[in-house]
């Protein structure tokens, strides 16, 4: 059987993997085609048509992004030569699970983001425009993921309590994201004391701190007051950020169903 052939996912951490080496040198300097060809002899395309191509697309998409700057000195200059700028050696820090690497990004999230479809399909759109350059987008995409795991929490929590023969208070129902956010917290503080230590640690330490950034975040952008209302760097923390609170989220959904 013929083997498959890459997908660009393949071709961008291919690309990913190779500067990675660069992350450490003092200089942070490279040969374009340098790069291009050891990533495709690592995807077995080298000399192939397809394999080059798309390698080439993803060099010039992080490029875009920012990840690769052009040119290694004054004499140096042209796009034949790259070096990583600062944002490019903090994404290469960590890559297996940084956005510039969205198929990593994804498999290390997705633990904490079962049967989470609306979850996931504003997150695909936040690591899609973040990764071509336009961060306000994706503090909006961003905001509106964290906010649909936050309504996903709140139709479990409502469950329970009707399922123990209650009535689920109203303001969990509320149109206001910021009032059902409140109504929830108000639930879960009324049990904290039987959180197992370590989900009820976490809870009191982050819960709060963390919606309300990314809300804030979300709404910063959305709303058309300043020419840069947020920026790369702090959508970038706030995508690695959402890595805690997704498995936050998720393991106060498993203690609601379980034990509320």
């Amino acid at each position: 059987m013929a083997a498959s052939l890459p997908t660009y996912a393949d071709a961008r951490l291919a690309v990913l993997n190779v500067l990675s080496h660069y992350r450490k040198e003092t200089e942070r300097s490279f040969g374009r085609q340098y790069v291009l060809e050891q990533a495709a002899k690592s995807l077995g395309q080298f000399g192939d048509q397809h394999g080059g191509l798309l390698v080439m697309a993803a060099y010039d998409d992080l490029f875009r992004s920012g990840v690769i700057n052009f040119g290694r000195a004054i004499h140096q200059s042209g796009p034949e030569w790259g070096h990583l700028s600062e944002h490019g050696v903090d994404a290469l820090n960590n890559v297996d699970r940084d956005p510039s690497n969205p198929r990593g990004y994804l498999a290390a999230i997705a633990p904490h983001l079962k049967d989470q479809d609306i979850a996931l399909s504003y997150l695909d759109e936040a690591l899609d425009t973040y990764n071509k350059g336009n961060v306000k987008a994706t503090a909006v995409m961003l905001g509106c993921a964290v906010e649909a795991l936050s309504l996903s929490l709140r139709e479990l929590l409502k469950a329970r309590i009707s399922a123990n023969g209650g009535t689920p208070p109203a303001e969990l129902d509320d149109w206001r994201i910021a009032r059902v956010l409140r109504a929830l917290e108000q639930q879960l503080d009324s049990r904290v004391a039987a959180m197992p230590r370590h989900l009820r640690e976490r809870y009191e330490s982050f819960w709060t701190a963390w919606t309300s950034l990314f809300r804030m975040t979300r709404n910063d952008a959305g709303h058309p007051k300043s020419i840069a209302p947020v920026s790369r760097d702090a959508v970038h923390g706030q995508l690695l950020l959402l890595h805690e609170h997704a498995r936050l989220v998720f393991e106060l959904g498993v203690w609601v169903e379980t034990e509320f």
